[in-house]
C-alpha cells in the first residue's frame, strides 16, 4: 500500500509541475521607433537576439537592425 501511495504522490507532483510550467516566451519585435536616430545610452540591459547574439540593450539591437537587411527580434531578455 505504501508503494502505491508513493507512486500516486510522485505522479501528482510531476503532473502539477508540468501543468503549471510557464510557456516558452515568444520572440518579440523590438520597439525601435522609440529610439529614432539618436545614439544609444550605455545602459546595461542585455537582450538576446534571434540571431544568437547578446546586445547591450534594445536600442543597440535596433541600431544593428538599421544596418542590416534581415531584422533581428528579441528572443528573450538577458544574455544568450
Amino acid at each position: 500500500m505504501n508503494s502505491f501511495l508513493l507512486k500516486v504522490l510522485v505522479f501528482g507532483t510531476l503532473a502539477g509541475m508540468v501543468i503549471t510550467a510557464p510557456n516558452a516566451p515568444k520572440e518579440q519585435e523590438p520597439l525601435c521607433s522609440r529610439y529614432g536616430q539618436t545614439p544609444c545610452k550605455l545602459e546595461h540591459n542585455p537582450v538576446c537576439g534571434t540571431d544568437g547574439n547578446t546586445y547591450g540593450n534594445e536600442c543597440s539591437l535596433c541600431h544593428e537592425n538599421r544596418l542590416r537587411s534581415e531584422k533581428v527580434h528579441i528572443k528573450h531578455v538577458g544574455h544568450c
